[in-house]
Order: structure tokens, then sequence, then C-alpha cells
């Protein structure tokens, strides 16, 4: 957030409705918290000169059949960010972060259909400085509030390079040319408006909404809303890898994805079950949270992870549950 500024009461409730309906327009706005239009045009102008907020498009990340996998790597005899550089360069990667923990990276891949995990893994082996890979490919999500993952004050790409490669992402997937056009504008302008897109494709708006609503559906296009996590108080990230008994497993996935610091929790193969990304305020909370998850009936293990760097992070993709 620039400067330090911080956010006011009124920030916030704008923020938070517009976080349960990213698509209100301005007079809805303001007619839910009781403000004029004028005051929602002020606070809107003053978050977006901050930088604090915009809406994202998102795409589900297994849309056309696609499968994810988690690549956890050690660096060995390089640099962790300069091994990192390499890998965001690779084929499929949607993002790299560095974990301070017993791995240096996180890599997760977004493999297209006919691909798998040994195709992911083939990419990272030859690679100087690659000491050692293990892989968790994502089964199933329960949780995926990408809105606090995917905030990041670079948005770049035209709409024409945009749809160029959704052409090739959702290659297999059930959208005709309009609806990677439509994806494509809103990748690129989350408050795209209606009206502008129907005159821009000679469409009725009733016909562009009636695409959009069709996307939602599909889960190719939702719109969410993504603020700075510091400007919430939020900038520590963690990652828990949970072992699981498998006959508990619904119960702990239920608690898990209750707690109110969760952003992400999917069933994994590999050593553990369960993969739950947290983002809290500092270290003792996500201490907090560590000591919880080891005392739920059914864990048998959890190996913490701290985020650090990040080295990209597509955001595009969303993880809806399925």
């Amino acid at each position: 957030m620039k400067n330090g500024a911080t956010l006011t009461e009124l920030d916030l409730q704008v923020l938070a409705t517009m976080e349960l309906d990213p698509t209100i327009s301005n007079q809805a706005l303001a007619d839910s918290l009781g403000i004029t239009r004028a005051q929602v045009l002020a606070r809107l102008t003053r978050i977006e000169s901050l930088d604090i907020a915009h809406v994202v498009a998102l795409t589900d990340v297994f849309a056309g059949d696609a499968r994810m996998v988690n690549l956890y790597v050690k660096a060995s005899g390089r640099p962790v960010a300069d091994l990192a550089s390499t890998l965001t360069a690779l084929p499929f990667t949607m993002s790299v972060v560095g974990l301070l923990g017993p791995d240096d990276l996180l890599v997760a891949m977004r493999l297209p259909a006919g691909r798998d995990t040994a195709d992911a893994l083939d990419l990272l082996m030859d690679i100087e400085g690659v000491g050692s890979v293990r892989s968790a490919l994502v089964l199933q999500a329960y949780l995926g509030r990408s809105e606090r993952m995917h905030f990041s004050q670079m948005r770049t790409g035209s709409v024409e390079d945009r749809k160029a490669r959704l052409m090739v992402d959702l290659v297999n997937a059930d959208a005709d040319d309009l609806d990677l056009s439509l994806i494509a504008e809103f990748q690129t302008n989350g408050r795209a408006r209606i009206r502008d897109l129907s005159h821009r494709y000679g469409l009725t708006q009733g016909a562009i909404r009636y695409r959009l609503k069709n996307l939602h559906s599909k889960k190719l296009l939702r719109l969410a809303l993504a603020v700075d996590p510091l400007a919430l108080g939020l900038q520590f990230w963690t990652s828990f890898e949970i072992s699981v008994a498998p006959k508990l497993l619904p119960a702990v996935v239920e608690q898990v994805c209750e707690h109110p610091h969760a952003v992400l929790v999917t069933r994994t193969t590999g050593t553990a079950a369960l993969q739950c990304v947290v983002l809290t305020p500092g270290i003792q909370e996500a201490r907090g949270i560590l000591d919880w998850l080891r005392q739920l009936e059914g864990v048998t293990g959890v190996t913490p992870q701290v985020l650090s760097d990040v080295y990209k992070n597509e955001a595009i993709w969303g993880i809806f549950p399925h």
C-alpha cells in the first residue's frame, strides 16, 4: 500500500461489500451502505490511487481437464533466487514461491489434458541447481480464497494478448471465440461495463449477460475483489502439509476450512493428505494455528513451511471447491 496509507472505516465497508459482489454497481453500492453515489466514487478513487484493491477475473485451474501439481524443490549448489528465476520460465508454471522450511521452493504447475506429474518432473530434473524434487498432485479443492492470493500491483497485457494465451490454455474447455474474448476483457479490466462490451461486440446487453452467466456456471469466469493483504493487516503466509487418518479426513477438512485465516485447502497425493495455506498478521498467529492443527482428532502429522519471496504468481487461475 502506497505511502503507508491506512484505510478508513468507510473504505473497509466498501471493500467488504464489493468482496461479496464484485460486479455491484456504484449506485447499488451507495444504497447498500446508505451513502451517496458521489461518496462511493470518492472512496473508489482513493482506493484506486493507493492501489489497495482491484477486481480480478479468474478461471478454474482445472478447466479443460487440466491438472494441478505442486513441486517442492530443494536447491543444491546454486542460489535459491537464481534457481527460482529459471523455474519461472518453465512451461505450465503458474507460481514459484520461496519456502523457509524443509524445502526451498514451491512450484505450482497447471498441466494441460494429456500431461501428468511425470512430465512436470522431467522439466525440472535436468535444471542446474535442482537438488531434489517431490511432487503432490492436487486431487480435490475444498477451499480456495483466490482473492487473498492474487493481489498484484502489476497488471499488464492487452485483450488481444490475453485472448491468444487463452486459446492455448483453454483449448479443451467448452468455450468459443466470443467466450475467450469476454474472459480476456475482464482479465484486462475486472470492472468492464456490460454497455461497453455490448457496443464493442455488436450484441445486446442481455446477450452479453447471458454469456457471462454461462461462463460463471462453467467456472471459466469468476470475478473476485483482490485486496492488498497488508491493507488488512495480514502479511505472514504459511503452508501446512497435514497427514490425516483416512476415516477422519472429512471431519478434519471441515474444521480446517472453517478457520478464518485459511485461504487454501486441497487434498493431495504424496506424504500428506492435505495442504493448507494460511494468511495471518504474524508468526505468533501462525504458530497458534500449527498448535491447533496438531491437536485435531485424526491429524497424525503437520509440516509447516513459511512462504517467503514470490517469484511468479499468475493471477488468472482460481482454485474453486469441487
